[in-house]
Formats: C-alpha cells, sequence, structure tokens
C-alpha cells in the first residue's frame, strides 16, 4: 500500500504525536506519516515553482561576482586593454592569464 501525498496550501507544522500506547499498526501510523509527506510533496512544488527565478538570482550573482573579479584585474592589477569573445567551453581555450566566465574569456 502506497501513500499519496498532496499539495497543500500551507506547510503542517504540527504533526499527531506518537506516544507509548500507539498501535503500531498501519491505520494508526499512516495519519501520522501522511502530513510529513504532504509537506515534502509541497516543498517540492514550491521549488519547481520558484526554480526560474532562483536559477536567474544564481545566474546574476554569478555575473556580478565575475564583474567585480574582472574589474579587480583591471585595476588592481594593471590591465590596460580587455578583449571578450564568446567561448564554447573553458577546455576549448588554455587560458594563460586572465579569466572565463559566462561563455566568455577575458585576458
Amino acid at each position: 500500500m502506497s501513500i499519496q501525498g498532496n499539495i497543500l496550501p500551507a506547510i503542517n507544522q504540527t504533526i499527531q504525536g506518537v506516544t507509548e500506547k500507539t498501535r503500531a499498526h498501519p491505520d494508526d501510523f499512516n495519519p501520522v506519516l501522511k502530513p510529513l509527506l504532504d509537506n515534502d510533496v509541497t516543498l517540492q512544488a514550491k521549488l519547481e515553482e520558484f526554480k526560474p527565478e532562483i536559477q536567474g538570482l544564481v545566474h546574476d550573482v554569478m555575473a556580478l561576482a565575475f564583474e567585480v573579479a574582472l574589474n579587480h584585474e583591471m585595476t588592481d592589477l594593471g590591465m590596460k586593454h580587455v578583449f571578450i569573445d564568446t567561448i564554447k567551453s573553458v577546455d576549448s581555450v588554455q587560458i594563460i592569464e586572465g579569466m572565463y566566465g559566462n561563455g566568455k574569456v577575458f585576458i
């Protein structure tokens, strides 16, 4: 027998407790476990709902970190020129000096 989880409008913050007097029978345990399964299903649905937004934020943070690192290269290390070209993979080139990020090599 399997128990199917459901998407809920909110996460269960309490569940029925098990005591020493609780019978070890599926009719007693399944209702106790069901809210936990419902929470998992609800969290997974929310994760999928916000996944594109989260991925966008991660990309923005990575791009900003890359820009800060490039700015450091230019100002602190005295780089005078930056040439930007699209590279399909970091394995496509051997970078002697500079950095790779977001499909670009900065040298």
